[in-house]
């Protein structure tokens, strides 16, 4: 691809940085603890480095660094943590279903989310801090309507979610961070009919 610029168009190349080794486990669940109430829940730990001997080819493409704040030239990134990879995240739900009248029904569920810190570029100078949240449904079935309330982020945090290192946006020369922030308390309600 190219970006356009005032006097001329700024070629870009994109090619394999080298190898990762990815080490990990993952575990995931669910208890019924009666007719009524389930629990869920799930974990996963990965450790993503670059291997020994990776070099990163970014930083000195951009021209931007000055060895103090990032390292110019081919960057050494062997044991660093894959970009936009977090170490650890994990989730845990509760939920609560019941019955009442003829083919009437109901539920509710309460779920939470949490990911460690993970890092934006390949040199891990920038990260995206770690975050917890918490989302929570509920909804009744009469017959053949059905009703469903569901709350994102009920805890209405502000947090990103992910975010992009870019080199040359601005031109030549040019770096930048680009967060992309997860959804403020966000709420819905559906419903549906079946026939």
């Amino acid at each position: 691809g190219s970006i356009p610029t005032t006097f001329f168009v700024l070629s870009t190349v994109t090619g394999n940085v080298g190898s990762v080794t990815v080490k990990g486990a993952e575990v995931e669940g669910i208890w019924e603890v009666n007719d009524n109430i389930t629990f869920d829940f799930g974990a996963s730990y990965n450790d993503a480095t670059y291997d020994d001997g990776v070099i990163s080819q970014r930083f000195g493409l951009a021209g931007t660094c000055d060895g103090t704040v990032c390292p110019t030239g081919e960057v050494p990134i062997g044991g660093n943590q894959v970009e936009r990879t977090p170490a650890f995240d994990a989730y845990a739900g509760l939920g609560y279903r019941g019955e009442f009248g003829e083919d009437n029904s109901f539920y509710l569920r309460v779920d939470g989310s949490y990911q460690t810190k993970q890092y934006v570029d390949e040199a891990n100078l920038a990260w995206v801090p770690d975050r917890f949240l918490m989302n929570l449904q509920a909804g009744v079935t009469l017959g053949n309507i059905n009703v469903r309330a569901v709350v994102q982020n009920l805890l209405d945090e502000r947090y990103v979610s992910n975010s992009l290192f870019l080199i040359g946006t601005g031109g030549l020369g040019s770096t930048s961070y680009v967060p992309i922030f997860g959804l403020d308390r966000t709420a819905r309600i559906t419903v549906g009919y079946e026939f």
